[in-house]
């Protein structure tokens, strides 16, 4: 990818972790800011730092060829290209304890392909 990526880590980051479009067109290469909740960085394994910043990395994917097309799911969808849906599944439980949600990974990731078989 092109487009130059900036990371930051903060003290608090109502997201946990987020990036964001700072300079430039959005379709253009411009400057994206990836920034980080510091203890929420900190609770990251090697894993689950990679597939964090690969869905953050799928935004910056999207938001410069679909903006449009804007989804988590979508996010999630290019960022297993490069990591595994078990490295996605321990971020987002880590995520909604850290902010005190629950959510659907099959709304988030898509339904995984041994219970879509049982199904």
């Amino acid at each position: 990818m092109p487009q130059a990526i900036q990371v930051t880590i903060v003290p608090v980051n109502k997201r946990m972790v987020s990036v964001e479009h700072t300079a430039g067109k959005a379709s253009e290469i411009g400057l994206y800011t990836m920034c980080f909740d510091e203890n929420f960085l900190a609770s990251l394994d090697e894993d689950e730092l990679r597939a964090a910043i690969a869905h953050e990395l799928g935004h910056v994917w999207i938001f410069s060829h679909h903006p449009y097309l804007h989804t988590e799911a979508l996010a999630n969808e290019i960022a297993m290209r490069v990591v595994s849906r078990e490295s996605l599944e321990k971020v987002y439980n880590k995520l909604w304890i850290h902010l005190g949600v629950t959510g659907s990974l099959d709304e988030f990731l898509g339904i995984e392909k041994v219970h879509a078989a049982q199904r």
